[in-house]
Order: structure tokens, then C-alpha cells, then sequence
């Protein structure tokens, strides 16, 4: 009898333990909504995601070229271009391809991996892009 005690008393700690999973980053659990920054020079994306409950992702940004100003008194990093993006994919942990499309160029396709929570790592390929990477970092979310 005292067995099944014991037994009966695991059952719920067995059960939240099979609720958190391993992987907080698990499909129905984590998702991609909110704003996300990143910077590599000569590259900087701003994109802000919705996440929906069939993994699709979508959502806008922008895209910027950077460029050095330098003058006698100082060197800045300054944007020098910047394109509208829309964004459309499917999530897929921990690698997945998002698409981004600006008016008059070609589309980019975003190779991303998610390296934590918070943050990812994309690779940019297409309209010019050879390979450009830039890790990407949550700033809001919008759960």
C-alpha cells in the first residue's frame, strides 16, 4: 500500500515535468513575436515577427546599409540606404528559413538558427547578399 502512495504522490511531479519538456523552445510553447535588432557591419535589420499557432511566421522591418562617415574631429557609423521588408516563413526549431521582400529587389533568404530565447543567428542570402551574417536579439515581445 505504501508503494502506491508513493506512487500517486509522483504522478503530478511527473506530469509537470512532462509539461516544461526539456526545450523551452519546443513548438507550442516559444514563440518569435515582438522586435528584434541586429548589426553587422555594413548590415542592419530591424524586424518585428507574429508568431502564429500554426508555427507561420510573418511580419515587417527594415533593412540597412551602413556606411563609415569620417570627418577631422570623428569616425561615425551612419545608415546610408534603407528598404522596407514584409516577412513570411515557417518556424521550425532550431533551423528555419524566413523569406524577406523589399519593393524593387530581389528576395532575401534569411537562414536563421535560434541560438537562445532571446536571441538568433541569420544568415543572408540572395539580392546581393553572399552569406552576410548578423545575430539578432529580442528587444519587446508582444505576447
Amino acid at each position: 500500500m505504501r508503494f502506491r502512495l508513493r506512487y500517486f504522490a509522483l504522478l503530478p511531479l511527473a506530469a509537470l515535468a512532462a509539461a516544461c519538456g526539456d526545450d523551452p523552445l519546443r513548438a507550442g510553447v516559444f514563440r518569435l513575436d515582438g522586435t528584434w535588432v541586429g548589426r553587422s557591419f555594413p548590415y542592419e535589420l530591424s524586424l518585428s515577427f507574429d508568431h502564429d499557432d500554426e508555427n507561420r511566421v510573418t511580419g515587417s522591418g527594415e533593412l540597412r546599409g551602413l556606411t563609415v562617415r569620417t570627418s577631422d574631429v570623428f569616425t561615425d557609423t551612419v545608415v546610408s540606404t534603407r528598404t522596407d521588408v514584409s516577412i513570411e516563413g515557417q518556424w521550425d526549431y532550431p533551423e528555419y528559413v524566413l523569406r524577406l521582400d523589399g519593393e524593387g529587389y530581389h528576395p532575401v533568404r534569411m537562414e536563421t538558427r535560434q541560438a537562445q530565447a532571446d536571441t538568433m543567428n541569420v544568415v543572408l542570402r540572395g539580392s546581393g547578399f553572399e552569406g552576410a551574417q548578423i545575430r539578432l536579439v529580442r528587444q519587446t515581445r508582444s505576447d
